[in-house]
């Protein structure tokens, strides 16, 4: 997961104004863009908390991710 993924990188890389990506995720989800991107986020931590055996420590710096 790219944890250097956020609303700043996706302005940029739409090459939208800031408002204009807001706008059209709240038409597109009901969420704000960063609403949107913390959502992603906490459904894939806990896929892999579900899949995986990771151990304690390891799940608590995935934490840290989000």
């Amino acid at each position: 997961m790219n944890t250097e993924f956020n609303v700043k990188f996706l302005v940029k890389e739409m090459n939208f104004s800031r408002s204009n990506v807001f706008i059209k995720f709240k038409e597109l989800t009901g969420l704000s863009s960063g609403e949107f991107i913390r959502n992603i986020r906490l459904k894939r931590a806990l896929q892999l908390l579900e899949t995986s055996d990771l151990s304690v420590s390891v799940r608590d710096n995935l934490y840290d991710w989000f």
